[in-house]
């Protein structure tokens, strides 16, 4: 039946509402009063015809605007026969009244909303959102937030796994924020016209120019080439070479040199500056090369600060772990050097479920069973997802003392990173904090430490990590799969 725009008034008394098979329920007709004494009632309810001697014709479609009506005073109500309703119409008003259900779930709501909307859409090209939320008599802000999670719940994997809509909303923007903060970083920091890069260039020819040569001596006059780092060398690449991710290279010496996107979160985890090989629990025999000693620790820390604007983003998260016998210091170092960089209140605490640990006196004090870490924040950057600030996880530490199991930190990081993530490990050593970030589809990861070995073994890690999460068999002439 064609579509027509033709609907007649009925008084309310000649309306009545058979109450068998529909939910009975307190109607909540607040903000639809309002909205029907400020602009009257935009959309007709439907009814069906009289079919009996009485002339009553019965709801289909429609009590809250009839009950609003009631309260508010009006007589009479603009309706729309059912027979006289197109499929499309028919459609929506369906839909309507099952979005007024209460045992509906939010996805099935949120869905309901976009297909009404989209159905109005195609019956007038001009409908807005506002029509949509007038129409359902719902907060147009209520609706703006079912159509926007609506437009992910297919494809989003985060979204589809909310509890709630408003769960589901708040991760659909956090996001977007952090693509907006993302996207002003390269705009700001990229340098398009390469002014920073000659500067860095310039300041490096001058500190590797050399001495004056002895009178009668030949010397050439070519500057040596300036080791600009440039941040395009470390986007993550599924297939790509783990050498490009993780580093050979002292951190103190490679900050000062970095030109580059800065980058929006920094996991550090130097050495705690503790003396961990002291004492008969130690195991120093098995780490004879790791150096834990305060000043390795401050040495970083300076070299991390003094270049926090060369490295950091002005909207970035820091990770930073810790030892309490430092806590202070590391404070006043922090506020001194970057005032910019508010720590948290409550640090991270990874729980070692595995009972491991060393206790500084056993005859007196308890053995020390968990580590903690700092979050540091700049600016105003999103979490990409609210989880809990602790997460119990045995301990491994076959590659390396200081080694963090990648389920612990794919926890934490689950509120720092995904596509949009400029991640620094300044001491990776393992590298499980690169594999858990790239877990997590992180967009760029670089990673260094200056233990040869240890880097080797990590890069070998990630390899197999790769390896093993883009793993596409195929059927070998043989008949057995292969990668």
């Amino acid at each position: 039946m064609p579509i027509t725009d033709q609907y007649a008034r009925l008084k309310l008394e000649e309306i009545y509402i058979d109450r068998q098979g529909r939910q009975r329920r307190e109607l909540d007709t607040k903000g639809l009063v309002e909205s029907i004494r400020l602009r009257g009632v935009l959309n007709p309810i439907i009814v069906e015809r009289a079919v009996n001697i009485d002339g009553m014709h019965r709801l289909v479609a429609g009590e809250r605007r009839c009950q609003a009506c009631r309260e508010i005073g009006i007589g009479d109500i603009p309706v729309r026969f059912a027979d006289e309703l197109s499929s499309i119409e028919a459609q929506i008003f369906e839909l309507e009244e099952n979005i007024k259900r209460q045992d509906l779930s939010w996805k099935d709501l949120v869905k309901a909303a976009q297909k009404i909307h989209e159905l109005y859409k195609s019956l007038d090209e001009n409908w807005t959102q506002e029509k949509t939320a007038d129409a359902l008599a719902l907060n147009r802000g209520t609706v703006s937030m079912y159509l926007t999670v609506a437009s992910e719940l297919e494809w989003n994997e985060k979204v589809q796994s909310a509890d709630a809509v408003r769960e589901a909303y708040n991760y659909i923007k956090r996001k977007e924020d952090r693509e907006r903060e993302t996207h002003l970083d390269e705009i700001l920091h990229n340098d398009p016209f390469g002014v920073r890069k000659r500067q860095a260039r310039q300041a490096v020819q001058a500190a590797a120019a050399p001495a004056p040569a002895p009178e009668g001596e030949v010397v050439s006059t070519a500057p040596p080439a300036p080791p600009i780092v440039d941040i395009h060398d470390y986007k993550v690449e599924p297939t790509g070479n783990p050498a490009k991710n993780i580093l050979l290279e002292d951190f103190r010496l490679w900050a000062p040199k970095y030109i580059g996107q800065r980058f929006n979160f920094i996991h550090c985890d130097f050495p705690y500056g503790i003396n961990i090989f002291e004492g008969p629990q130690a195991g120093k025999s098995r780490h004879l090369d790791y150096v834990d000693t305060k000043e390795t620790h401050f040495s970083l820390l300076e070299c991390l600060l003094e270049n926090f604007d060369r490295l950091a983003s002005s909207s970035c998260h820091v990770l930073y772990w810790f030892s309490m016998q430092h806590y202070d210091l590391i404070r006043r170092m922090v506020a001194d050097m970057v005032p910019d960089l508010i720590i948290q209140t409550n640090p991270l605490i990874w729980l070692k479920s595995d009972n491991s640990g060393i206790s500084p006196d056993s005859r007196r004090l308890p053995r020390h069973v968990y580590e903690s870490a700092l979050l540091m924040v700049r600016g105003q950057r999103q979490i990409v997802q609210i989880m809990a600030d602790a997460y119990a996880a045995p301990s491994d530490k076959e590659i390396h003392i200081h080694t963090k199991p990648e389920p612990m930190l794919r926890h934490f990081f689950t509120m720092f990173v995904d596509e949009n993530t400029v991640m620094l490990d300044p001491t990776c050593g393992s590298g499980t904090s690169i594999r858990a970030a790239e877990s997590l589809h992180a967009g760029t990861v670089v990673g260094m430490d200056i233990d040869e070995g240890v880097v080797m073994q990590a890069r070998t890690a990630l390899r197999h990590f790769r390896a093993l999460h883009n793993y596409v068999p195929h059927l070998g002439s043989d008949g057995k799969f292969r990668l």
